[in-house]
Parts: structure tokens; sequence; C-alpha cells
């Protein structure tokens, strides 16, 4: 679901020609809070420490490159990642 967003986000027109960005700075927060969770729930899951699979980039490089999140969160949840 989160990669079927960032796709419809990238691919969208603003609605007010003075927005930049389709994403707000609360959005970006609830994009990084997810990924976090994501990646948290996926070490747990593998028996791993909670930051393990974790890195800052992570949000912004979905946001650069939503046609690669399904393959990014794919790599994240192999157990050799």
């Amino acid at each position: 679901m989160l990669c079927d967003h960032l796709q419809h986000l990238k691919g969208r027109k603003p609605r007010f020609a003075d927005i930049a960005k389709p994403f707000t700075n609360d959005s970006y927060i609830l994009l990084e809070d997810a990924t976090q969770m994501f990646c948290r729930a996926v070490s747990e899951g593998h028996g791993q420490q909670p930051t393990r699979r974790w890195h800052d980039f992570l949000p912004e490089f979905l946001l650069l490159h939503p046609e690669r999140c399904d393959e990014v969160l794919g790599l994240i949840e192999r157990k050799q990642f």
C-alpha cells in the first residue's frame, strides 16, 4: 500500500501553483514512521535488533524512487539482508 501511494503521488500535479512538493512535513514524518515500523517488524521477525534494517535515508530514497519501492521493501524483508 505504501508503494502504491508513493507512485500515485509521484505522478500527481500539485493543486496549487505555490505547492512544489506532494508531501508536506507531516506526510514525510508519517512516511518515516511507517518505514521505521516496517523495518522494526521485519528485524524482530528475524530475531534481530529492532534497528538492524533501518536507515535514515530510506524514506527519502522511497520518495525519490517510488518505482523501486517494492524492490527495496522486498530486499529489507529478506533474511540475509
